[in-house]
């Protein structure tokens, strides 16, 4: 699961050019993979509706809806 993941990840496209200012530093997919898949094994997010309330890159946005 995790490595699928991280795939996917690796897809997306990340912001051409992040601002500092808006705390825009891009999370690496390994690392978001990682996260999101505790999260997802100790039942923080399974069955639950996630946001994103404007953080960062919002890489982990998509996939926490998984």
């Amino acid at each position: 699961m995790k490595k699928q993941l991280e795939i996917l990840l690796e897809q997306l496209e990340d912001v051409e050019n992040p601002s500092v200012a808006e705390e825009q530093y891009s999370t690496p997919p390994p690392l978001a993979a990682e996260l999101l898949t505790l999260a997802f094994l100790h039942g923080d997010i399974a069955n639950l509706t996630v946001y994103d309330l404007g953080s960062g890159t919002r890489r982990e946005q998509p996939e926490a809806g998984c």
